[in-house]
């Protein structure tokens, strides 16, 4: 199976940049959740749980707002 793609790695260069890609997105992603997890315990961990809890609030609220204000229109363009 591994010599299959990496004999296909070196002949098909869609692929190769196919899978480059991949491999980013997928390690921007776990990145992102190891920063964010630590971005939270941070937070309640100097500022308290109440302060966390206005924090995902607020994040919440500007988020539904920010849906119905865009109202579909990145979609559309």
């Amino acid at each position: 199976m591994l010599q299959t793609v990496s004999k296909r790695l070196s002949e098909d260069i869609h692929f190769k940049e196919l899978i480059q890609g991949s491999l980013t997105f997928f390690i921007l992603q776990i990145l992102g959740l190891i920063v964010g997890y630590a971005f939270t315990l941070i937070v309640t961990r100097n500022l308290g749980a109440s302060c966390w809890g206005i924090f995902a609030l607020c994040f919440t609220v500007l988020q539904i707002t920010s849906v119905i204000g865009k109202l579909g229109l990145d979609y559309s363009i």
